[in-house]
């Protein structure tokens, strides 16, 4: 059996189901439970649709775990590190998966609501984390994040949370959430990326770092000059990844539900939104078009006074396969 845990508010509960389907097709013969942790914001209709995303595999199950958001109106960094993102409350949720979930619940995959599943999850899920608080992929952008704020070595890595293979038993034995809220409390400075600063702070030696292929992300079919990554170190990863992706995570700002998403796999969350009740939806525009802003950035490009598109990158056949 395994059990699968993701957290969401009104706002993604499209991607959300469009996740969630591709797992459950992927993954038909296994007994799989998912739990999705709410807040007040998700409506009895949203919840419908969510349920009615996995009733054509009787081996899948959904429950609902409800959190009152208010724990977290002081958390920091909320909306204020980069507007753009619209963070929300919603990304702290997974703190507390301790508290929320079943005591009888030993272990669980968390997932993003922005990622899809192209493969069987069994490998993932009997990876041993049993003297480790957690199993992650390495972040795309490690190579940029400030260890002098995070305060600690670079060489011991800084990891993704999208993607996390979370041994809950040990969480609740050390007491993590307290860890988490001491953590938050006392040097709220050190937290830029929210809950993902939080997780690597604490767990920056107690973590098991796992295959690229369980957390694709954008950065990873970056052309080495586009890269925030050492590629050198991660050659050999990054190869094999790119041969059998398993997880697609997709980590720049513009998602697969809108017009400017240039990842070469788009294609597979389009496929997947139509098995769901969100069949109709129509992709939106992310930001406001503006034409002159977009000629302009485009001749500044070709004077490379610009940071070249992420869409430059390799051409791997899975990214060219009909669906």
């Amino acid at each position: 059996m395994i059990h699968i845990v993701c957290t969401t508010d009104t706002n993604y509960v499209m991607p959300t189901g469009v996740m969630i389907k591709s797992l459950s097709v992927n993954n038909s013969e296994e007994q799989v439970i998912f739990h999705i942790v709410i807040d007040r914001s998700v409506t009895s209709e949203q919840r419908k649709e969510l349920e009615e995303v996995i009733c054509e595999n009787a081996q899948h199950s959904l429950f609902f775990h409800l959190i009152d958001d208010s724990l977290f109106d002081d958390f920091p960094q909320l909306g204020t590190s980069n507007p753009k993102l619209f963070i929300t409350k919603a990304t702290y949720y997974r703190l507390l998966f301790a508290e929320i979930l079943p005591d009888d619940i030993d272990k669980v995959i968390y997932l993003d609501c922005d990622m899809i599943i192209m493969g069987s999850l069994l490998e993932l899920w009997n990876t041993d984390i049993s003297h480790y608080a957690l199993a992650a992929v390495t972040d795309m952008s490690e190579s940029k994040h400030n260890f002098e704020r995070l305060g600690y070595n670079k060489e011991l890595g800084y990891f993704n949370a999208g993607l996390l293979l979370i041994n809950l038993a040990y969480w609740r034995e050390i007491n993590a959430k307290y860890l988490f809220w001491d953590l938050i409390k006392r040097s709220p400075e050190r937290i830029k990326f929210h809950d993902q600063d939080v997780l690597n702070i604490c767990f920056k030696d107690d973590k098991k770092m796992l295959p690229f292929k369980w957390n694709f992300q954008d950065g990873f079919i970056y052309k080495p000059e586009l890269m925030e990554l050492d590629e050198k170190k991660y050659h050999q990863q990054l190869i094999e990844a790119r041969q059998n992706p398993i997880i697609i995570h997709y980590t720049s700002m513009a998602k697969p539900w809108h017009v400017e998403c240039l990842n070469p796999y788009k294609k597979y969350f389009l496929k997947y939104l139509k098995q769901t009740p969100w069949k109709t939806y129509k992709i939106k525009r992310r930001f406001a078009y503006n034409p002159l802003k977009q000629h302009l950035g485009f001749f500044l490009r070709i004077l490379h006074l610009r940071k070249p598109l992420p869409q430059q990158v390799y051409p791997y056949s899975i990214m060219n396969n009909d669906i």
